[in-house]
């Protein structure tokens, strides 16, 4: 549990203990006490969104730093540049459409899943202070009102009046933490559907128990092709067969492409 959300807490619950003790007086305590006792229930410490986040985002960082090390090193260091034939074109399809599409859906994945711990950890932040600031606002008010309870015969009223419209802030804010969790179901829905088809490829059928040979082509290597001068052919005198200029083609152009995207 992170500190500050224990400071929060012991901020709180002199402010909650005076709230309650305001409603119990008022004669409306049942009902509104259900609602205090859940709008306090549903505090939550959003330290875990915020590492999960950086666990995400550190992945997605991961995952594009190695997509563009070995993208670079195949087409703009001495490979592309300085072969040609069959070999060649064999590692680029191989690069172009299986290493680099799966690479571009696991950065995408780690992406959506940083953002979205983002996004519940800013609704948990204010889903708390918003109810941090209501029972301190509360407590005051009520600190007043139980006083005049027991010296005024319009005190009683007043408690009552106040207890409700207190009560009722609380159901709103209640209300809106359930709208901001079933939001949050609809995003991991959503991630959920992406990383099933990203399973599908990297598994027959989606079967974790049937991974999918993703190995370049054995004729990369096949020893008769090693020795076959069409199928490895080096430039003549090092001119750049493509891309001109020694550019490395954009990755997420193949990316989409393949992906109908």
């Amino acid at each position: 549990m992170a500190a500050w959300f224990q400071d929060l807490l012991g901020v709180i619950k002199p402010a909650r203990d005076r709230t309650r003790e305001g409603m119990i007086l008022s004669g409306a305590g049942r009902a509104l006490l259900a609602i205090d006792l859940l709008a306090f229930l549903n505090l939550g410490d959003p330290w875990i969104f915020m590492e999960r986040r950086d666990d995400w985002k550190a992945k997605a960082a991961e995952l594009e730093a190695k997509r563009s090390n070995l993208w670079n090193s195949f087409f703009t260091a001495d490979f592309y540049p300085n072969w040609q034939g069959g070999a060649r074109d064999a590692l680029e399809t191989h690069l172009r459409f299986n290493v680099n599409g799966l690479f571009a859906g696991l950065k995408k994945g780690s992406t959506g899943m940083s953002e979205s711990m983002q996004g519940l950890n800013k609704e948990i932040v204010e889903y708390d202070f918003s109810v941090a600031a209501l029972y301190l606002g509360s407590a005051a008010i009520f600190n007043e009102l139980v006083s005049l309870s027991r010296t005024h015969p319009l005190g009683r009223g007043k408690l009552l009046a106040q207890a409700l419209a207190v009560g009722g802030v609380f159901a709103n804010t209640i209300k809106q933490f359930y709208d901001v969790v079933a939001s949050a179901q609809g995003d991991l829905n959503k991630h959920q559907l992406n990383f099933n088809d990203l399973r599908a490829s990297f598994f027959v059928d989606g079967d974790t128990s049937k991974p999918r040979n993703l190995s370049m082509s054995p004729q990369v290597d096949h020893e008769g092709n090693v020795r076959n001068p069409e199928f490895w052919r080096h430039s003549t005198g090092g001119v750049p067969a493509a891309p001109p200029k020694n550019v490395a083609p954009d990755p997420d152009e193949d990316w989409e492409r393949v992906n109908g995207r």
